[in-house]
């Protein structure tokens, strides 16, 4: 009797679905903890279980809810009412047509488009480097994890913005006349972030292509490494002395 006892509470140990923490979520997301409990307290995006110590606990489903909500802010520039509204099927935007199915064969089978567009997504936040992707007008459409801390600005609030308003206002109109020319070829171009901090000087390589019958411009930006500081006089005499 003790060991069928054992042996079924394994097989509901085996069969219980792998639970997340809401630290570990938050950097799946590229989010803060603080921006997921806003979600659930303001918009009912979804409602966590509970460990003993009342602590968060997220299934794979609602880390998927999550990511859901998240891309269709940034791809397609809804609020975060209509994006929750929109992935609990209240609203018909285009949002719903891309949902993530978190149940498909994982056996090793061809990724169908929304599971392979999660793999892809989740690379390029992987990837150190900042990305961003622009509409004729400028403006972001897509960017990567990285792009949210070169730029020192919230990924969620990004889509819709113009890659020219994070330069300073004196270099706003040059980097908006080379990002226009890049739909039609490479540029290249440096310039510095508005933010006033010793690492805000950039440089930014941008690339057309083409997708959907449409041209868009990836552009890619890196800090410019500031060049290393002269030993001072004092420094160089307390060195020959020792």
């Amino acid at each position: 009797m003790l060991g069928l006892a054992s042996a079924r509470r394994r097989e509901c140990q085996i069969q219980e679905p792998t639970l997340f923490s809401i630290g570990e979520v938050a950097a799946i997301l590229s989010v803060s903890p603080h921006t997921i409990r806003a979600w659930e307290r303001r918009y009912q995006v979804l409602t966590p279980r509970r460990s003993a110590a009342r602590q968060r606990r997220y299934s794979a489903e609602d880390i998927a809810t999550l990511l859901q909500v998240k891309r269709s802010v940034i791809r397609y520039g809804v609020s975060l009412k209509v994006a929750v509204k929109a992935v609990q099927g209240e609203l018909g935007v285009p949002a719903v047509d891309a949902q993530i199915d978190t149940k498909s064969d994982s056996s090793g089978g061809a990724l169908g488009q929304a599971g392979g567009e999660h793999l892809w997504r989740s690379v390029v936040d992987l990837i150190p480097q900042a990305i961003v992707v622009l509409d004729r007008t400028g403006r972001i459409v897509e960017a990567n994890a990285a792009a949210a801390r070169v730029l020192a600005f919230p990924l969620e609030r990004m889509a819709n913005r113009r890659l020219a308003d994070f330069v300073e206002p004196a270099a706003r109109k040059h980097v908006h006349e080379v990002l226009r020319a890049a739909f039609g070829q490479y540029q290249e171009f440096e310039a510095c972030l508005r933010q006033p901090r010793h690492d805000h000087r950039c440089w930014f390589v941008s690339r057309p292509f083409l997708h959907d019958r449409r041209v868009w411009v990836a552009v890619f930006a890196g800090r410019v490494q500031p060049p290393p500081a002269e030993p001072s006089l004092a420094t160089v005499g307390a060195t020959a002395v020792g």
